[in-house]
């Protein structure tokens, strides 16, 4: 096998992160179908988050790059959103640690 195509191995916390991901944005979808009934637009906004956590963890979970760099975003968006509602909650840290976890592995993606 040539030097260039050897694959690294996924780490252990990355496949936790996305299993994790994976779970939330299942729920996330099931928790949005009443929304979408009650509410309208705010439900399927919360339909589209909870998809796009569905594909971003699929997507880790394959070490692919579009996934961290929705990932990225999507944090980025969290941030602006919670500074603008000042809101900044335990939650919207952890997301910017993990972010910062999978960032530093992005050697690993392809």
């Amino acid at each position: 096998m040539q030097e260039g195509t050897k694959k690294q191995k996924r780490p252990a916390l990355i496949g936790i992160i996305a299993l994790l991901m994976l779970l939330g944005g299942i729920l996330e979808v099931i928790l949005a179908i009443p929304l979408v009934m009650l509410f309208g637009i705010a439900g399927i906004i919360q339909l589209i988050i909870g998809l796009a956590g569905v594909a971003i963890a699929i997507g880790l979970d394959r070490m692919k790059l579009w996934a961290l760099y929705i990932l990225v975003a999507m944090t980025l968006i969290s941030v602006i959103f919670a500074i603008a509602t000042q809101s900044f909650v335990f939650e919207t840290i952890i997301s910017v640690f993990i972010t910062a976890y999978i960032w530093n592995s992005k050697k690993l993606f392809s």
